[in-house]
């Protein structure tokens, strides 16, 4: 029986469609339908049961992860916010927090090819900075990052420096033992330290669903109740497009407003992630439906990746803003700017309204070429 993993309640309800549906790694690459998620009836967290079949497949997938392998290790770019990369834009919000010669310790843990520590040590040139990962894979682009002092792994996980920042960014719903982390931030972090969280926004982005190693789905108010069981002074706000960021401090300041703080409904959460793998459901049909003997794909993570999986023999190319990734392939495709697709040729864009009308916008040759599915 599971057990929830913020609440520890066992009343769950399980969505038995999406286990018919092809899944996708965090490291945007295809991964094969059988997945399991359902939402606890009584925190209303979204969750796939931790189960050992479950284990076994993130085990996999984390022995051969590859981060940002198209763009050399550079951070994700956020066209929605003016075409900064999600780390500076993180770095933005953390300014208010700290004088500009902070000098203090920094440890980014899930850093991955350190994005969030390279935008750092950009604003804060004097602080020192750590990383914690599950390997030391990413070691090189690390190295590179001025005043970065050490990475620690999982095979070697003491970490005996106190902390004045502690950062984690798009890991923590990657984790299943939650009283383990947070003993391990409070063992690690100064009296006055902050501690910023971020995690993908279940409301606002219907494909982190199918991100197989991702453990929990967090609303913004299912993440404010999962954190006030573990830590004080804790603030949960949406600074970005599909994004939700906590920031835990001794005094809470006032250049962030919280959003409405509400009453917790887990059916509501349930209807939630029935939407979200109905319109998964859904963009299958209606992509098949259009009986396109090939087409291209915008976008070159996630949502591309998790389209691979479902049609890996129609897709022709993909399109992606990106210039670092223009001009190289994905699955042996080509990636190609937007202004370099034909006339005639059709792409399919599997984003919510609000988003595809700016990318239109931005990109009105697209018009007659978009297929998507609302």
């Amino acid at each position: 029986m599971h057990s929830c993993l913020s609440c520890k309640s066992n009343d769950f309800y399980e969505n038995k469609t999406f286990g018919t549906l092809p899944r996708v790694t965090s490291d945007s690459a295809p991964f094969p339908a059988g997945g399991r998620i359902g939402v606890c009836l009584q925190c209303g967290l979204v969750q796939k049961p931790v189960d050992e079949r479950w284990k076994k497949e993130i085990g996999g997938i984390y022995g051969d992860y590859h981060m940002y392998e198209l763009t050399g290790g550079l951070d994700q770019i956020l066209f929605s916010a003016g075409g900064v990369t999600r780390a500076e834009k993180i770095v933005d919000i953390l300014q208010a927090e700290f004088p500009t010669d902070f000098a203090g310790t920094v440890i980014d843990i899930g850093c991955g090819t350190g994005g969030f520590l390279k935008a750092f040590a950009e604003k804060f040139p004097h602080a020192h900075l750590y990383g914690k990962e599950i390997n030391d894979n990413n070691l090189k682009y690390l190295e590179r990052i001025p005043n970065f002092e050490k990475l620690y792994t999982a095979e070697h996980p003491t970490i005996n420096q106190p902390f004045d920042l502690i950062t984690s960014i798009h890991c923590f719903e990657h984790l299943y033992d939650y009283d383990g982390f947070f003993r391990e931030l409070e063992s690690i972090k100064k009296s006055d330290a902050k501690i910023l969280l971020q995690v993908p926004d279940i409301d606002t982005s219907p494909f982190d669903i199918a991100i197989a190693d991702h453990a929990a789905h967090f609303s913004q108010d299912t993440l404010r109740e999962c954190l006030n069981r573990h830590v004080k002074n804790c603030v949960v706000f949406q600074c970005m497009d599909k994004e939700l960021t906590a920031i835990a401090r001794p005094n809470a300041g006032e250049n962030i407003k919280p959003l409405e703080n509400k009453k917790i409904n887990p059916i509501n959460l349930a209807k939630t992630l029935d939407k979200h793998v109905d319109y998964l459901a859904h963009l299958i049909e209606h992509i098949g439906a259009q009986r396109l003997s090939e087409f291209g794909v915008y976008g070159t993570t996630i949502a591309g990746a998790w389209l691979t999986g479902a049609f890996p023999d129609n897709i022709a190319f993909y399109v992606d803003d990106d210039p670092l990734k223009q001009g190289k392939k994905l699955y042996d495709k080509d990636i190609i700017a937007p202004r370099d697709v034909a006339k005639h040729g059709k792409v399919v864009m599997p984003f919510a309204a609000a988003t595809r009308q700016k990318i239109l916008q931005r990109h009105p040759n697209l018009i007659d070429s978009a297929v998507y599915c609302d």
